[in-house]
């Protein structure tokens, strides 16, 4: 019987996951200074939107730009 708690399966789970989340994740990340005012507007402009995550407000702002273009 395969016993999927071994040291070899746990690896082999690690290993395939580490490499699905490569193929299927995209991850975008913005640095912002808060120390400069510019960019720590930008920030308390964001905190202003509405939305459960960040993923859901820059939804809201490419929605907004496509509708107002």
């Amino acid at each position: 019987m395969v016993n999927s708690n071994t040291k070899h399966s746990k690896e082999l789970r690690q290993k395939t996951a580490a490499r699905w989340n490569k193929e299927n994740i995209v991850t975008l990340s913005l640095k912002f200074n808060k120390h400069k005012l510019e960019d720590k507007t930008i920030l308390e402009r964001f905190k202003q939107i509405e939305g459960s995550s960040h993923k859901n407000k820059l939804r809201f702002l490419l929605d907004f730009f496509s509708d107002n273009k």
